[in-house]
């Protein structure tokens, strides 16, 4: 994950608690240019405990060059009481939290910002499904599929960390109770191949 950091702090433990964790970190001055802060990062992290009215300032450029770009507001909890949620940021930590939680916030903003926080997307590893667009893509390259296919290959996403029991599938994704066994071995074998 690549972050742009704007702090007016030298050697901000938040820039090593990122590194720690495995993200790429850039550093900004607080009057850097938007432009050159967020070319290129997934998410951007403003140190406003120092001064809470720079890293508004900071926000509004940021969000007018980038307003889909995932922004992370680090303030003093003294702070708190000046906040206003309608700034430009998606989500506010502690300064002095745990760098796990730093991490897990900075995830949640990115995946509510992607394009796989809708409910009519579904991704697991290089599979998206798009219920939205009837549309199945593996490592990037359209798989072709029947409706049924579509079909059970979504219903079987949606439930992946359950068991799914062959009586089940047959009700759910078929509408029907009497197992009709040929149609439903063909559509699970195309899935399969």
């Amino acid at each position: 994950m690549r972050i742009a950091l704007v702090t007016a702090a030298p050697d901000n433990p938040i820039a090593e608690a990122l590194r720690d964790l495995g993200c790429a970190a850039r550093e900004h001055a607080p009057l850097a240019p938007p432009g050159e802060v967020v070319r290129g990062a997934d998410a951007l992290v403003v140190d406003g405990a120092d001064d809470l009215d720079l890293a508004r300032f900071i926000l509004e450029r940021c969000r007018a060059h980038d307003p889909r770009l995932p922004t992370l507001l680090v303030l003093s909890a003294a702070q708190l009481g000046r906040l206003d949620p309608a700034w430009p940021f998606d989500d506010f930590i502690l300064r002095g939290c745990s760098p796990h939680e730093l991490y897990k916030r900075l995830r949640v903003v990115e995946w509510r910002a992607s394009e796989f926080a809708h409910a009519e997307r579904v991704k697991i590893g290089e599979l998206v499904i798009d219920s939205a667009a009837h549309e199945v893509l593996l490592a990037g390259r359209r798989i072709p599929m029947a409706p049924m296919e579509f079909t059970l290959l979504s219903y079987l996403a949606r439930n992946r960390d359950r068991v799914v029991e062959r009586a089940a599938l047959l009700r759910e994704v078929w509408g029907v109770r009497v197992a009709q066994t040929r149609t439903f071995d063909v559509h699970v074998q195309r899935l399969r191949a």
